[in-house]
Parts: C-alpha cells; sequence; structure tokens
C-alpha cells in the first residue's frame, strides 16, 4: 500500500524525532523501531474503512504512539543493558563487523584465485589447440594452392597490362574532357556572374524591407491591441476588472497545483533554500537579459557608424 504524499510526511517526520530520541541504543534498533511504526501505519490502515482523509487517519494513529520521545523512552526502558549503546557494545560491533569482513575476503580472494587459475588454464588449452588447428589448416591449404596460384599469378599480370593500357587511355580522354568542360564553365561564370550578383543584392533588398515591414506590421498591431483593451477598459471597467481577477486566479491555481507537485513534500527550511536559489536565477537572468540587450544595441550602433563612415 502506497501512502499519499502527506501521509508520507507526517510519517517521515515522526521516524526522525524518533531515531533522535533513540540516540542511545544501538542502529539496527532505530531502523527497527522506524519500520515498525511505517507497518504498523499501512497495516491499520488496511483494515479499517473511515470516511476521513488518509492524512488524518495516519495522524490519528500515530497519536496512538504518543510523542517520539515517549515512544522511545517505552522503548529503551525495555531494552536489557547490553543492548544499549555504549563504549564496549560499540566494540563488539566493530569488532564483529571486522571478523566477517576478513571472513569473507577470505572467502572471496580463495574462490577468485581457484577460479582465476582454472580460467586461465582453460584459456590457454583451448588457444594452443586453436593454433595447432590452423597451423595445420594453412599448411594443407598451400600445398593444395601452390600449382592454381602460378596460373592465377600469370592471368592477372596479363590482364593488369591490357588493363593499364585501357586506364591509361579513359585517363588521358578524361582530361581532355575536364578541360573542355572548365574553359566552358568559366565563359559561362563569367557572362553570369553579374547577374547572379544583381540577383543577390534584390534579394538582401527585399528581405530586408519585409522584415521592416512585418516589424511595423507587429508593432502597429500591438498598439492597436493596447488601444482596443483601453478603450474596453474605459466602457466596461468592472468586466475588465473581473477578467483580471479570473486571470490571476487561474494563475493562482495553476502555481498552487505546480508547488503541490513540486516543492510541496519538502520540509520548511528546504522550501526556503528553494526560494532563495529562485531570487538568485531571477537576477541572473535579468542581468545576462541588460547583457544582451546592451550587445545588440552596441552592434546596431557600429553597424549605423559604420554606413554613416563609408557614405561620408
Amino acid at each position: 500500500m502506497l501512502l499519499q504524499r502527506e501521509s508520507q510526511v507526517l510519517v517521515r517526520e515522526f521516524n526522525r524525532r524518533l531515531r533522535a530520541a533513540l540516540r542511545h541504543a544501538p542502529n539496527y534498533m532505530r531502523v527497527e523501531a522506524g519500520l515498525e511504526v511505517e507497518s504498523h501505519v499501512i497495516d491499520v490502515l488496511g483494515c479499517r474503512t473511515s470516511a476521513l482523509p488518509e492524512p488524518e487517519q495516519v495522524a490519528e494513529i500515530l497519536r496512538g504512539f504518543g510523542s517520539p520521545e515517549e515512544y522511545a523512552t517505552a522503548i529503551m526502558s525495555q531494552l536489557p543493558a547490553v543492548a544499549r549503546a555504549s563504549v564496549g557494545s560499540g566494540v563488539r560491533e566493530v569488532s564483529m563487523a571486522a571478523e566477517d569482513l576478513a571472513r569473507g575476503t577470505g572467502h572471496v580472494l580463495a574462490a577468485a584465485a581457484r577460479n582465476g587459475f582454472h580460467l586461465v588454464a582453460t584459456v590457454a588449452g583451448r588457444l594452443w589447440q586453436g593454433a595447432c588447428w590452423v597451423w595445420r589448416f594453412l599448411d594443407r591449404l598451400g600445398e593444395r594452392l601452390r600449382g592454381p596460384a602460378a596460373e592465377t599469378r600469370a592471368w592477372l599480370r596479363t590482364e593488369l597490362r591490357a588493363g593499364g593500357r585501357a586506364a591509361g587511355w579513359a585517363l588521358a580522354s578524361t582530361g581532355r574532357a575536364a578541360r573542355w568542360v572548365l574553359a566552358s564553365t568559366g565563359r559561362l561564370g563569367r557572362g553570369a556572374w553579374p547577374v547572379l550578383t544583381a540577383g543577390v543584392r534584390l534579394l538582401g533588398r527585399v528581405l530586408r524591407w519585409t522584415l521592416r515591414a512585418a516589424l511595423t506590421a507587429a508593432l502597429g498591431l500591438l498598439a492597436l491591441a493596447a488601444f482596443g483593451v483601453a478603450a474596453f477598459a474605459a466602457w466596461a471597467p468592472d468586466v475588465a476588472g473581473w477578467w483580471v481577477a479570473m486571470l490571476n486566479a487561474v494563475v493562482a491555481q495553476q502555481l498552487a497545483d505546480l508547488r503541490e507537485h513540486t516543492v510541496a513534500g519538502f520540509d520548511p527550511a528546504t522550501q526556503t533554500a528553494f526560494s532563495r536559489v529562485g531570487v538568485a536565477v531571477v537576477g541572473g537572468a535579468l542581468v545576462a537579459g541588460l547583457l544582451f540587450s546592451a550587445l545588440v544595441a552596441f552592434l546596431v550602433w557600429n553597424g549605423r557608424r559604420r554606413r554613416g563612415s563609408v557614405a561620408g
């Protein structure tokens, strides 16, 4: 059974305080106590049928334990003296862990050495058998191919000579054709270059005037839209205010849903840290925007200055 987010927060907070109160108990006792609390909550929720929301039921079940400190006191009172955390018990746990680690390391090394030697011997044997088989196969193949190889060598020598003569004729013909194509292309390029240059300039002017017209039209539409909104707000200010209020409500609801699915599961201290990071991101984005705007303004000013200096 998977608990809801608010229920998980309640259980984690209870277990955090419980572990803090059980600081004098061994570590495994703290882990078992937390698991027992969570298991009890899930079992009780699975057995009961209540119309209350799940977080309220979880809070009621946790109140049955009392406060985490009281529950920790009850657990510590039932532990024997040897189970309490002390220097002696800590030394015993460390020594047992070291003994288990040493024993396990010895088993691992012995198994690795035994299996590694067997693997190396097996691989070496297989490689030797494969090398012997390849050597015998190549020896028999060389004996069988000695006669046909001599005949094939003579045939290849004759064919290569004939192919060399054909390739020389083909290269000479290709060179003559390439020279003719280059000469024709040069004459065509010298005639078409002015036309191509004029077309590119005309296309640049058309694009520049098109962009200017589009920008002017966009700014005009924005101005008309702003005047239209102002006129409607002057004609019906209550309706305009209602629209703004509904927009604010929708935005607030969307932000609330977003916070519920992102940062609602964290504690207030972590949420405050997130807010500080967000404010830093806002400042960094504003600084980056200002830098980019200044760069664009500098590029525009520099371009105009260069055009003015060329015209002068």
